[in-house]
Parts: C-alpha cells; sequence; structure tokens
C-alpha cells in the first residue's frame, strides 16, 4: 500500500493492471494529464504492455474514460511542454 499512496503523493493516476504472465492485478502511477489523452494513453499503456502488464478496467483502455482537467504529476517529463 506504501507504493500507492506514494503514487497518490506525488501526484500521480492510479491505473489497475493486469500481469500477462501470471494473470495477478496490480497498479500502476502515471501522470493523471497523460493518461487523459488519448496520444499520450496509447505511449503508456505500449510501454505497460513491454513491462508484461495490460490495462485491466475497461474505462482505462484507451476507448475507455477520459478526463481532460487533469493536471501533470510533479515529475512528468511533459509538463512543461
Amino acid at each position: 500500500m506504501r507504493d500507492r499512496e506514494a503514487a497518490v503523493r506525488e501526484g500521480r493516476a492510479m491505473v489497475r493492471v493486469r500481469r500477462v504472465r501470471t494473470g495477478e492485478l496490480a497498479t500502476a502511477g502515471v501522470c493523471p494529464a497523460c493518461w487523459n489523452t488519448r496520444e499520450r494513453r496509447h505511449l503508456l499503456s505500449a510501454q505497460l504492455e513491454k513491462r508484461g502488464l495490460v490495462v485491466a478496467h475497461a474505462a482505462d483502455r484507451l476507448d475507455g474514460a477520459y478526463r481532460p482537467q487533469s493536471a501533470h504529476a510533479p515529475g512528468c517529463p511533459w509538463r512543461k511542454i
């Protein structure tokens, strides 16, 4: 639970993911603003897949729900663009 609490303190969104090999559920921290931009969600999803993770919740998939008013996480590389 500490990882989740740290991610929330750092301003990251939590995305429910599933490990491809085992099917085990996990949580990944991502930048909320980037996750809520279709192009960046696509890039972030590809990065998760490279790590053996897939998005578990339908609303978090590429065609899922978007919240366009989200702010960037403090450590996000796209924050100043």
